[in-house]
């Protein structure tokens, strides 16, 4: 349902005919291939930088002209614009790229705004209004009809939205608890999870409770162990289903505008469990998590608390721990009752109870492998829905995002994404192109010629097949499984010591290696005795 663009072509057709010759109007206009992304503050590129450097963090907030007249240099959805004008050039196809993703937006908020003029995100209005005071969301109101303008006209539409969705939703239902304890670790945590400097957000999180500790009752902590505990038991009910859910809409109010364009559902990465950087990442944000309590504990009380800071987190260890939590908590409870200040005998169970037993589920909910596992659940939902309303998955799960206490992908990232998106969705779009030969692959060349990894470890390999207008496609092999084997994907997966040759093999068989070297896993006291000598 492309109105304008047809209206728009037929009125070029009247003018060169009236103003040059009748034959000009048998001239075929130029053929345009329009792609659009929808998401949220990882697709608009928060926290990135222009060309001249400067930090855009107010600017991506919203989609504003400004912002499409100048978008962010380094978003994903640019990166690949660029990957799309190369496959125009070589096809006889201009091409444009825009990015209607802003932060604060869910994929129901998305989805509403599409469907609804006057729609706004009540979140993106509560952030910009923080941000920028009374009347900072105004440019909230253009959205429907930027979003109606840009999709009725797009070829393809990529959608990355969902995480927001749960994060948002979590710190929400958090915050609104009649519990300041539950408060307080849904703004730390969100400090955070906006890009914050994490000592400073631990420092807010230990002031806060310093703040209150005179109220602190054995019943707010019990509430807070209670809640925490049925939250991590129900999280993919509570969050991960609705979620997807509303990417599905997202899709459904995308067609309603635009019932030809191809629609890509873009996956979630692993935005703290990525091996790829360095070993015990997983352990940064549940050492935040960890600290807020046993330092606030230690201002409570006067005793010292060991925070290990290299402690691995087992899903076996955390049900135990679990169990002992809920027994604390059925204590807690009778106790609540006769017991509302602290002395010494509580001060000793309100540290065993705050630095071990409650921090543990908070862990399990929003850090390490928990949120691999839940963008993993979101990501196979997504390829269901994919399925199902005849889209096109693409999986960026295994993205080297090397900053790990930000959750959004540095430049870096948004490469690795706009490469995948490149390699997945080129046959599709070259298919809507002008029809042209399509060239045979000259060149094969993977990301890396050499790599060293750690057994246990994986690393995702990107490859590049020249010229840009020839099959993407490339078959991967490993000529040593039992020490790195390697998917569909480029995803190499170290096994044991050894070394390993990854052929990425093009369709009409050129071909690009790489050699993988694998150590072996080094034991715990390697470990400590390395983390003890950065120190």
């Amino acid at each position: 349902m492309k109105f304008r663009k047809i209206l728009s072509a037929v009125l070029s057709a009247a003018l060169i005919t009236s103003s040059v010759s009748l034959s000009a109007f048998a001239q075929e206009p130029e053929k345009k291939y329009d792609y659009v992304a929808l998401g949220d503050s990882i697709a608009a590129g928060f926290g990135l930088e222009n060309s001249d450097g400067t930090i855009l963090t107010d600017r991506a907030v919203c989609v504003t002209p400004e912002l499409l007249a100048d978008p962010i240099k380094e978003a994903y959805a640019t990166v690949f614009g660029k990957y799309l004008e190369e496959m125009g050039q070589a096809n006889g196809c201009t091409t444009t790229a825009t990015n209607l993703s802003a932060v604060g937006y869910r994929a129901n908020d998305v989805a509403e705004t599409i469907l609804r003029d006057g729609f706004v995100g009540q979140t993106a209005v509560a952030i910009l209004e923080g941000f920028l005071g009374p009347g900072g969301s105004a440019p909230l109101w253009q959205y429907h009809q930027i979003f109606s303008e840009y999709l009725s006209e797009a070829e393809l539409v990529s959608i990355q939205l969902g995480g927001n969705d749960i994060i948002l939703e979590l710190f929400g239902d958090m915050s609104s608890q009649d519990n300041q304890i539950l408060s307080i670790l849904s703004s730390t945590m969100l400090m955070v999870l906006a890009g914050f400097d994490s000592n400073a957000a631990i420092q807010s999180g230990i002031d806060q409770i310093k703040a209150i500790k005179d109220s602190i009752t054995y019943e707010m902590l019990a509430e807070t162990a209670a809640y925490l505990s049925e939250v991590a038991n129900n999280f993919d009910e509570r969050y991960i289903v609705p979620s997807a859910e509303n990417v599905r809409k997202v899709v459904n109010a995308v067609r309603t505008v635009n019932d030809t364009a191809d629609i890509a559902l873009i996956g979630m990465f692993d935005a703290y469990g990525n091996s790829l950087v360095y070993e015990g990442q997983v352990r940064d944000m549940s050492y935040v998590v960890s600290t807020v309590f046993a330092r606030a504990a230690e201002e409570l009380t006067g005793l010292d608390i060991d925070v290990d800071e290299e402690e691995e987190i087992d899903v076996d260890e955390l049900k135990a721990k679990s169990d002992v939590l809920s027994k604390y908590t059925a204590k807690l409870q009778k106790l609540s009752g006769k017991v509302t200040k602290y002395n010494k005998a509580a001060a000793d169970k309100l540290v065993s109870i705050i630095s071990e037993e409650i921090s543990y589920p908070m862990q399990y909910l929003l850090v390490g492998q928990n949120i691999s596992d839940a963008m993993q659940s979101l990501n196979h939902k997504l390829d269901v829905i994919a399925e199902e309303t005849g889209c096109i998955y693409v999986d960026v799960f295994d993205i080297s995002n090397e900053n790990n206490l930000d959750p959004h992908p540095n430049a870096q990232g948004h490469h690795d994404i706009a490469d995948i998106m490149k390699t997945e969705l080129s046959d599709v779009i070259i298919s809507k192109m002008p029809e042209t030969a399509v060239p045979e692959a000259e060149k094969v060349t993977v990301s890396q010629k050499t790599v060293t990894m750690t057994a246990g470890n994986t690393y995702k390999l990107g490859v590049t097949v020249a010229p840009f207008n020839a099959s993407q496609s490339v078959k991967w092999k490993s000529s040593n499984p039992n020490v790195a084997s390697v998917d569909s994907r480029g995803v190499v997966v170290a096994k044991k010591a050894g070394t390993a040759t990854i052929t990425a093999t093009a369709e009409n068989g050129k071909k690009a290696v790489c050699k993988v070297t694998v150590n072996k896993k080094p034991s715990l006291l390697q470990t400590i005795l390395k983390t003890f000598l950065k120190k």
